[in-house]
């Protein structure tokens, strides 16, 4: 549900000139960017055999959300939070 509020928003950045939808686009993406810049790092770390994981990794999966899945929320939020700052009215 939440990934579809954040397409949702994307797309009323486009029709929208109202400052607090531009500010949460910028929040929400910035958001997005960090969980997803989280997970990629932690995920790599865990790859990489600097972090021991405790239970056993399915490295095949973890190599999905590392280089697809979570780098995906990085960018996805990096472009929406570039989106709103580029949008948002000037004073």
């Amino acid at each position: 549900m939440a990934k579809l509020l954040a397409g949702a928003l994307a797309l009323a950045l486009l029709r929208s000139d109202r400052r607090p939808l531009f500010r949460a686009a910028i929040g929400g993406g910035a958001l997005l960017a960090l969980y997803g810049g989280v997970l990629v790092v932690a995920g790599a770390l865990v790859l990489a055999g600097a972090i021991d994981s405790s239970e056993p990794v399915d490295e095949y999966a973890l190599r999905w959300h590392v280089f697809l899945w979570d780098m995906w929320f990085l960018v996805w939020g990096a472009a929406l939070a570039l989106a709103g700052r580029r949008l948002l009215p000037r004073r």
